[in-house]
C-alpha cells in the first residue's frame, strides 16, 4: 500500500503540478519497494472533487511521461462514465509513445525524424506521419482510428518509448543514420514538453484553425513552426 494525499479542489487546492506530484512520488516509492505492478485509483476525484476528465488525463500522461521500472500500471474508475473517460484517456498514450519516440531517435543522433501531426477531414481522428527529412513522402503513419496499433505492432502505455523508437529504425532504415539538426531538435524537445504539461496532442493542420501563428497545443496555445532543415 502507497498513501498519497490528493489535492482538495474545495479549498483552492487547483494546481494541477500538485495532483501530477501524487503519482510522480508514488512511482518513485513504487521503484523503492521493486514494485513491477501498481494500480492507482482516481486521485482527488471523488469527495476532493477533481474533475474526471482532467483527473484522467493527468493521471495516464504523468504516469506515461515518468521514468520507472514499474511495468504495469491499472487506473481505476468507480463507475462506467468515469471508465469510458479513463480509456479515451489511456488511448492517447499510444500517439504520445510514437511522440517520445522521436525524441529517442533525436538523442540517438537521428535529429533528421520528422513529424507532422494533424487531424483527419472529418475531425474525428488525430493522426501523424514520421519520416527523415529528404526522404520525400512519409513512410511512416499512425491514426487514432487504428486505437493501439502502429506499424502492425501494439503500441500501449507499457510499451516504452525505446521501444517504438526501435520499430520506426527496423520500418525505415534510414532513421538509423546519424544527421546531427540541434536546432529541430531543440524545438521538439520544447513541443514534447508542451505536450506533456498540456496533456494534449499537437495539431499542424486542421479546418478548424489557421496554423499560421504556428502549431496548435491545447486550446489556444501554440507552438512555434518548426525551423528549416540545416543545409548540409
Amino acid at each position: 500500500m502507497i498513501h498519497t494525499v490528493g489535492p482538495n479542489v474545495h479549498v483552492g487546492e487547483r494546481d494541477p503540478a500538485t495532483l501530477e506530484s501524487c503519482y510522480r512520488r508514488s512511482l518513485a516509492v513504487a521503484d523503492e519497494l521493486g514494485a513491477r505492478t501498481v494500480a492507482f485509483p482516481m486521485i482527488s476525484t471523488g469527495a476532493y472533487g477533481w474533475p474526471i476528465r482532467d483527473a484522467a488525463l493527468t493521471a495516464a500522461f504523468t504516469i506515461a511521461s515518468t521514468p520507472t521500472h514499474v511495468r504495469h500500471v491499472r487506473l481505476v474508475a468507480f463507475d462506467d462514465d468515469a471508465l469510458r473517460t479513463v480509456e479515451f484517456a489511456v488511448l492517447l498514450l499510444t500517439p504520445l509513445r510514437i511522440l517520445q519516440a522521436v525524441r529517442v531517435l533525436h538523442r540517438r543522433g537521428a535529429q533528421h525524424a520528422r513529424i507532422r501531426p494533424g487531424m483527419s477531414a472529418s475531425g474525428g481522428y488525430w493522426r501523424v506521419a514520421v519520416w527523415p527529412e529528404g526522404a520525400g513522402t512519409p513512410g511512416l503513419t499512425y491514426t487514432t482510428g487504428s486505437t493501439t496499433t502502429f506499424l502492425d505492432t501494439e503500441v500501449t502505455a507499457a510499451t516504452r518509448p525505446a521501444e517504438v523508437a526501435d520499430l520506426m529504425e527496423e520500418a525505415d532504415p534510414a532513421l538509423r543514420t546519424r544527421v546531427s539538426d540541434p536546432d529541430y531538435a531543440l524545438w521538439y524537445e520544447q513541443l514534447l514538453a508542451a505536450v506533456e504539461r498540456n496533456r494534449t496532442l499537437p495539431v499542424s493542420y486542421a479546418d478548424h484553425f489557421d496554423s499560421s501563428d504556428g502549431w496548435e497545443v491545447g486550446g489556444r496555445d501554440r507552438h512555434p513552426h518548426p525551423p528549416e532543415p540545416r543545409q548540409r
